[in-house]
């Protein structure tokens, strides 16, 4: 999950004549939070980069930009009361995490909470990208949502 210039370090520093990438473009990218940085393409990995290249037609079909990881007090919040609801509930062997951070695990059985809350006052009715990159988060993040639906063994359920 680093940025094209972090991948090229050790590849420039070793002199590499020859470099194999191996991965999932369709994985997470890397969280970008400088919007300069995030312009000039720095949110698709090199990989990523390299795959489409190989497609005749990825000049026609844009790559979204990677959603920004969203981490404030509501959701911290939303995770502990989680966790707190879940002991009560008796249950042993559970794991609350965020979408990121769940990438390279596996559970047999995962419940993805896609709900989202915000206040009356807080929802527009006609939602620029902006506002749904800052609100919706991985929701409109192929990558992220990729990662969420391949973490289950046995079964998955999406409230």
């Amino acid at each position: 999950m680093c940025p094209e210039p972090q991948c090229l370090v050790p590849i420039i520093v070793t002199k590499a004549e020859q470099v194999v990438l191996i991965g999932d473009h369709k994985q997470l990218q890397p969280i970008i939070m400088c919007r300069e940085a995030a312009e000039l393409g720095l949110e698709k990995s090199m990989f990523e980069r390299h795959a489409l290249c190989q497609s005749r037609d990825s000049n026609r079909n844009p790559v979204s930009h990677a959603a920004r990881q969203c981490s404030d007090k509501h959701r911290i919040a939303q995770r502990h009361e989680l966790r707190e609801a879940l002991k009560k509930q008796s249950f042993v062997n559970f794991n609350v995490n965020t979408v990121v951070a769940s990438q390279g695990g596996e559970w047999d059985y995962v419940l993805f909470s896609i709900v989202r809350s915000l206040p009356e006052y807080m929802i527009e009715r006609n939602p620029t990208l902006g506002w749904c990159k800052m609100n919706l988060c991985f929701i409109i993040d192929h990558h992220q949502i990729n990662v969420a639906l391949t973490r289950a063994r046995k079964g998955l359920i999406i409230v």
